[in-house]
């Protein structure tokens, strides 16, 4: 026999006491990780896809610009702020939760 139980049984926050309460905080930590997971993909994508070299193009002007996808740090940058921003969220949910979510003491949420 395993003494090993599932962390739903543990965390209420993500067991059934939570989804028959109607909780949406998985289904909006779900849905903000797939926007994370879709920003990072797309800055692999862009950076990967950008020229390896510093080749340059003539403007009308006729001053010279490096090719490559300048918005591809952006997208890095807005990926790497919602991991932080995440991190910061789950960090002070468990603080600030109260204790009665564990199974440590009787169920009340």
């Amino acid at each position: 026999m395993s003494s090993m139980v599932p962390y739903g049984a543990i965390d209420h926050v993500y067991g059934f006491p939570a989804l028959d309460a109607g909780d949406g905080f998985t289904n909006a930590q779900a849905l903000c990780n797939l926007i994370e997971a879709t920003l990072n993909l797309e800055y692999i994508y862009l950076r990967h896809t950008s020229p390896r070299s510093s080749q340059t193009t003539g403007t009308a002007a006729g001053v010279k610009g490096v090719r490559y996808h300048g918005y591809a740090p952006l997208v890095g940058f807005a990926a790497s702020l919602m991991t932080l921003s995440k991190t910061a969220l789950y960090f002070f949910q468990g603080e600030f939760r109260s204790s009665l979510c564990w199974n440590l003491r009787p169920v009340v949420c």
